[in-house]
């Protein structure tokens, strides 16, 4: 039950965080389409990977133990991801490192 809560409750968190951690409007329509589009992905071969655990192994030790995993996985990603950085300082950062690159050779 703990899993289930946790895993319920990581849905809504994510996409507040996606509205946390952008400046405008645009990056967080951009961030938003980026990010989600590889959450569904791996969200999608959860279910698969865990009936396949539990036909593999035949008991609930290996499925369970897997929904463990993904749980330390999403709390280390999670610290990171609410450390106090935006999207966009990023990007820009990034296209003036680019420029001076250019303007230096």
């Amino acid at each position: 039950m703990v899993l289930f809560g946790v895993g319920t409750g990581l849905f809504p968190l994510s996409l507040t965080m996606i509205g946390m951690r952008a400046r405008t409007h645009q990056t967080t329509a951009a961030t938003s389409a980026f990010v989600q589009a590889i959450g569904y992905l791996i969200a999608g071969t959860g279910p698969l990977l865990f009936g396949a655990l539990y036909s593999a192994t035949g008991g609930w030790t290996a499925p369970l133990s897997l929904l463990w995993v993904a749980l330390a996985i999403t709390t280390i990603t999670g610290w990171l991801a609410a450390r106090h950085r935006f999207v966009d300082d990023e990007t820009v950062e990034a296209r003036r490192r680019a420029v001076e690159a250019t303007q230096t050779n």
